[in-house]
């Protein structure tokens, strides 16, 4: 065992255990007492063994037990280290001044006791503080004085010139007592100094470890902190994708609006429609608005507390462009539930708007159909019916005529008669035209040859003033028209652009060949893809308005006081006989645009000649099928007087019978389309089953198109528009008769 080794030992056997280097002075004052007791059993130990042997041999009693009691009290007092630091520190102390008082009162004052009574005090200052150094000087004065006193009265054992007077005595107690006070006192005072500094570093200590603690907290917490916000903000960036995810895949625009209507954030859909948006008022980039827009749903969620506000409103993009956008606002609530901004869904309805205003358009156009669809079937029936009786009125006429025949006086009648008659049945013809049934003779010419040949004949009805400039390509597509109808067109629409124009003024005429795409079709209601040509009437006159040309076409709707006939109804119903198409476009202020659109044919093809009538012989018998009475009259006697044997069908039902039960021959039939009890197509394969060689021909108020022609391609022979003369009667039927007969 090495010196090292056991003085690493002493010192830990006598290091405080319950105290640390962090409690200051405390600690240190525990290490001193520590230190003290275990200095004094290993040098008291050293000390008692000779001096107890010297006792002993100089049978010094009193010594051995005075050395053997303050041994013991030292081993008690290291022994019990759980005793109290006070009392402990008062056992060693009392442990030294009974040592010095000993010592003193038995060899004398210049022997180590008074060293052991001044140190006693000092350490008691050093261990217990300024209090207790004074009490411990008091207890040296006494111990002196006592001493001192012994001394000089003869009472200790010992002669020392220390004693050799009072004065003497006197002087070195008190040298002593103010020397030990001194030292006592100045080592209390800088143990309280350090004590104090000690206490103050400890509070300093103590402060510095509470923020040194609540600056670890608080680091801990920022850093929780950071942490919760960092994945706040991947959370909020996450759900940002989503959602610009989310909205970009149904084309959709998001946004965050502050309570000052600012747009806090916009997803990359809102920024391609409207730039660069956050930071800046909703309403001045959505409407570039100084204030809040009309109906405004973030308004509504901020001001009226509603959960949800949807509304459609315009707006222009970055580029300037009109849009359409259905939004929906919705509330942002904090913690506290107050709503703190809005979040706005914008979804583009640009395109559902347009497709509505197109179908709105469309319908309404052929609502506009319909409704020329049901005037022209209105209009059909009335100018049939109107036939009827002008077959009848201008029969009866033809009939008068020849019993007058040599009367004078009645012959002047007859002319205004049958004029009225001609204009009446041209009239008829119009409303058949309208009611797209009057195309009668069918011409392929160059569209451009037929203006050429028409304009000489229809500038009658343009004012003096009114220029007129054509624009008419030699090479263009060719038509199939009925001329006069067409001319009847161009007529009447230079007529409308004359008094359209109040003072001077200029017409433009122009051809061109035009191809229709499936597309284009699509958006006209009516028209059909192909190749057209197309026939444009433009002029600068007053133009129209809305209703009147939403009117346009209506029969006897004009825009003069008086509607003065079919005008542009007939126009209309002309061109889609031709199967056609007319459009208008006009502006008020501007002038008015007429296109019509006339299927192309190939120029080298012909569809039909026109009927050439030649007079023949009157013979045969003649079937009439007529329900009208009127007109049966009437033909029966035209039929008569041109020398035919008559029958008579007032249905189909009685045409069939007679077909069958007649015995004769019956060279020919008059067959009315329209009769009460079978269409006049069932009659004619009636009759022409039972016999085959039968010469049919339609006689009708309708015009050649539509059931009269189907029963002409259903074996028909010919065909006669009524109302027709006596003359036209016997040389349809002079042609009739005269064709071979069919075989098989």
């Amino acid at each position: 065992m090495t010196v090292s080794t056991i003085l690493t030992a002493f010192t830990k056997l006598f290091t405080p255990s319950t105290v640390t280097p962090e409690d200051g002075l405390i600690y240190w004052r525990e290490l001193i007492l520590h230190a003290l007791l275990g200095t004094a059993l290993i040098l008291g130990l050293i000390a008692l063994i000779p001096a107890l042997a010297l006792a002993i041999s100089e049978k010094l009693w009193g010594l051995i037990v005075f050395d053997i009691s303050m041994y013991l009290g030292v081993v008690v007092l290291a022994i019990f280290r759980r005793w109290s630091y006070e009392l402990r520190a008062i056992g060693i102390l009392a442990v030294m001044l009974g040592i010095g008082v000993w010592v003193t009162v038995h060899l004398g004052p210049l022997s180590g006791g008074p060293a052991w009574l001044f140190a006693a005090a000092v350490f008691t200052g050093l261990l217990l503080g300024l209090k207790a150094a004074l009490i411990a000087v008091i207890l040296n004065g006494i111990a002196i004085g006592i001493i001192g006193w012994l001394g000089l009265n003869g009472h200790l054992p010992v002669d020392l010139p220390f004693f050799a007077s009072q004065a003497r005595a006197i002087a070195a107690g008190v040298n002593f007592l103010a020397l030990n006070a001194g030292a006592a006192i100045s080592v209390s005072v800088l143990v309280h100094g350090l004590q104090k500094s000690a206490e103050k570093e400890k509070s300093a200590k103590e402060i510095i470890k509470r923020e040194r603690a609540d600056l670890i907290a608080a680091r801990e917490e920022l850093r929780q902190e950071i942490e919760i916000r960092k994945k706040a903000e991947e959370a909020l960036r996450v759900e940002r994708d989503t959602l610009d995810r989310i909205t970009r895949s149904i084309g959709a625009g998001l946004a965050v609006i502050s309570r000052d209507y600012r747009t806090l954030w916009a997803n990359a859909i809102l920024k391609k429609m409207f730039g660069d948006l956050e930071g800046k008022p909703c309403y001045e980039v959505y409407n570039q608005r100084s204030e809040i827009c009309v109906g405004c749903g973030v308004r509504e969620v901020f001001e009226e507390g509603k959960e949800e506000s949807v509304h459609e409103q315009t707006g222009r993009d970055s580029q300037g462009n009109v849009i359409w956008s259905q939004i929906i606002a919705t509330p942002i609530r904090d913690a506290n539930g107050n709503v703190t901004s809005a979040l706005e869904l914008v979804v583009p309805i640009t395109e559902r708007k347009r497709a509505e205003e197109e179908r709105q358009r469309l319908e309404k156009q052929l609502e506009q159909a319909r409704k020329m669809e049901a005037i022209a079937t209105l209009a059909g029936g009335i100018a049939h019916q109107f036939n009827n009786l002008l077959s009848a009125i201008s029969g009866n006429i033809e009939l008068l005529k020849l019993d007058a025949t040599g009367n004078k006086r009645f012959k002047r009648y007859f002319a205004p008669m049958e004029n009225s008659i001609e204009r009446m049945a041209h009239l008829t013809g119009q409303l058949l035209a309208y009611a797209r049934g009057g195309k009668y003779q069918i011409n392929r010419i160059p569209l451009s040859e037929f203006v050429q040949e028409t304009l000489p004949l229809v500038k009658h009805s343009l004012k003096p003033n009114i220029v007129v400039e054509t624009d008419l390509p030699e090479h263009i597509t060719s038509v199939d028209i009925d001329i006069t109808q067409m001319q009847t067109v161009l007529t009447g629409i230079l007529s409308n652009a004359s008094e359209a124009i109040e003072n001077n003024g200029h017409v433009m005429i122009a051809c061109a060949d035009k191809t229709i795409s499936e597309s284009e079709a699509e958006a006209e209601p009516g028209q059909t893809a192909g190749t057209y040509g197309l026939l444009t009437i433009k002029d600068d006159g007053k133009g129209m308005d809305e209703e009147t040309q939403n009117r346009i076409f209506e029969p006897f709707y004009s825009t003069k006081f008086q509607g003065r006939g079919l005008g542009m109804a007939s126009v209309y119903g002309i061109v889609k006989n031709h199967n056609g198409w007319i459009s208008v476009d006009s502006t008020l202020g501007v002038g008015t645009t007429v296109l019509i659109y006339l299927p192309a044919v190939e120029s080298d093809h012909l569809i039909s000649d026109p009927i050439v009538l030649q007079k023949g012989v009157s013979a045969g018998t003649i079937m009439i099928v007529e329900d009208e009475e009127m007109v049966m009259d009437v033909t029966r006697s035209m039929l008569d007087n041109l020398g035919y044997n008559i029958l008579e069908a007032r249905n189909g039902a009685e045409a069939l019978h007679l077909t069958h039960t007649f015995k004769g021959d019956i060279d020919a039939v008059l067959l009315d389309i329209v009769l009460p009890d079978m269409g006049g197509k069932d009659v004619c394969a009636g009759l022409l089953n039972s016999r085959p060689n039968l010469r049919v021909i339609v006689c009708s108020g309708y015009s050649l198109n539509g059931p009269a022609q189907e029963i002409l391609n259903q074996g028909a022979h010919g065909f006669i528009q009524k109302p027709y003369t006596m003359a036209t009667l016997s040389e349809k039927l002079d042609a009739i008769l005269h064709q071979p007969r069919r075989t098989g």
